[in-house]
């Protein structure tokens, strides 16, 4: 992906703004989520449900473009490594087309898509606890992988073991 390490800043930008987007769950949370259904009004029900299915793509986008970022920055560190550059590319595309079926999945998990917040409405849906455990499984991986990326080439870097440590715990950060 020649001249792409420049859109860093962009998918951070990205991230920002999905997270801010991504705030609809407080929206949820004052309608009901996180409350059992039975105790909710259907009015609430129907907002907390709206709520929810609208921060769940944002979640995706944000997860996915904060990967890819972390990996521009990888590409800006580690400039002229050619085996590295296929990898990452290859991770990124990876990334972005898992990200995109996701959200697609998210979007027409229902049909008709109203009946994703609105359980009156005739039609059926995937089953979402299959595909929730299947993003998370997708999310660890390459939440595992990003963090991979970098470990050999630190550990080449010719300084000395103090600052090869703080280096891998800088980039371990990102385990929490």
């Amino acid at each position: 992906m020649p001249g792409f390490e420049g859109r860093g800043t962009q998918l951070v930008l990205v991230a920002i703004i999905s997270s801010l987007i991504a705030l609809v769950t407080v929206i949820g949370v004052y309608h009901g989520v996180g409350k059992h259904a039975s105790t909710l009004s259907d009015s609430d029900l129907h907002q907390a449900l709206m709520a929810f299915y609208t921060s769940q793509i944002f979640y995706k986008l944000t997860i996915n473009s904060t990967k890819i970022s972390v990996i521009l920055l990888y590409r800006r560190i580690f400039t002229n490594i050619l085996p590295f550059r296929r990898l990452t590319s290859a991770v990124m595309i990876y990334i972005s087309l898992y990200a995109t079926a996701s959200i697609l999945a998210t979007i027409f998990q229902c049909t008709p898509i109203k009946r994703a917040f609105d359980h009156e409405i005739e039609g059926h849906c995937l089953n979402t606890t299959t595909f929730w455990f299947v993003n998370a499984i997708n999310n660890i991986l390459t939440d595992l992988i990003t963090l991979a990326l970098p470990q050999r080439l630190i550990y080449q870097l010719q300084m000395r073991r103090r600052v090869k440590v703080g280096l891998y715990s800088i980039f371990g950060l990102g385990l929490l």
